[in-house]
């Protein structure tokens, strides 16, 4: 039988053996722009991404989310104050998600760029590759709790194509598929 905690535990309440930590499986880290992605990026993709951008299979993705009441489907009060889009300020993440509700693990499940739908099979590599590196350099290298979810798309045969690493690699990694 388990308890029921309708409430945050008082910190005499609870032993270090017994103390509830949280893991957040699905944080949302996102671009502050594109160009984010450029030192992550050869050449010839900034070049390509500048000139084509996005060309996905998945019709009517530029348009407003639904409900349009709430842009990018984010809470009002998760634009972080420096600007941007939610998710893509770190230390207002911490402020506002890690600190407050104590989260011991946070897996970053990157949803820009609808990376798993580009129609350039090379490009969404390229892509994908360096949202990995960019996870490592702006987010888990600068906050043990977060662990990156590495991307492979779905028409990635090889992993080794999108940047995957080795196993024990990369200590902020953490293999998954979509």
């Amino acid at each position: 039988m388990s308890d029921v905690i309708d409430r945050p535990m008082l910190e005499q309440e609870a032993t270090a053996k017994s103390r509830l930590r949280i893991i957040d499986c699905d944080i949302h880290p996102s671009l502050h722009a594109r160009s984010d992605l450029n030192p992550f990026l050869a050449k010839r993709w900034q070049d390509h991404l500048k000139t084509y951008g996005d060309h996905l299979r998945t019709p009517y993705i530029g348009t407003t989310p639904y409900p349009r009441s709430s842009p990018l489907i984010a809470r009002r009060d998760a634009w972080p104050p420096t600007g941007g889009p939610p998710g893509s300020d770190l230390a207002f993440m911490r402020q506002q998600h890690l600190d407050p509700f104590d989260v011991e693990f946070g897996m970053l499940q990157v949803l820009d760029m609808f990376i798993f739908s580009q129609q350039n099979l090379e490009f969404g590599a390229a892509i994908q590759r360096a949202v990995n590196e960019w996870q490592l350099a702006h987010w888990t290298s600068r906050e043990p709790r977060l662990k990156a979810a590495i991307l492979v798309g779905q028409g990635i045969l090889s992993g080794r194509s999108a940047g995957v690493p080795g196993p024990g690699a990369q200590p902020g990694l953490r293999r998954g598929v979509r």
